[in-house]
């Protein structure tokens, strides 16, 4: 099979059966540096089986590990909010009781501070 290229020359191409041949040597040699280099042994096997499970057990662990760490962090996260709430609770009574004082003393020269409007 042949192709025109232009002005009456042609361009041949891999069908004619001596170009197949060779092409079909280099194939075949390609096939076999594949099959010499994959894993075909039983021992082979069972070592890269082997190995990816416990490259598994590696990954499980480290993920087991961070997600204990993550579990600390909020824990300790939740146990200092819960403290800011007490303390903004603390001084919200606080407030209320010197606003209360401040109203008590009328007679005083202390202005009381108008509330704000939430």
């Amino acid at each position: 099979m042949t192709a025109t290229v232009g002005k009456g020359k042609y361009l041949r191409v891999f069908h004619q059966p001596a170009k197949q041949r060779v092409l079909g040597n280099k194939v075949l040699q390609w096939v076999k540096d594949l099959e010499q280099k994959a894993d075909t042994g039983r021992m082979r096997v069972q070592r890269t089986y082997a190995q990816r499970a416990e490259d598994w057990k590696t990954e499980y662990l480290a993920i087991v590990d961070n997600y204990r760490k993550t579990e600390l962090l909020l824990q300790s996260t939740q146990a200092e909010r819960d403290e800011a709430f007490a303390l903004v609770d603390k001084l919200k009574a606080e407030n209320v009781a010197l606003l209360e004082q401040l109203r008590m003393s009328t007679d005083s020269k202390v202005a009381a501070i108008p509330k704000r409007k939430n």
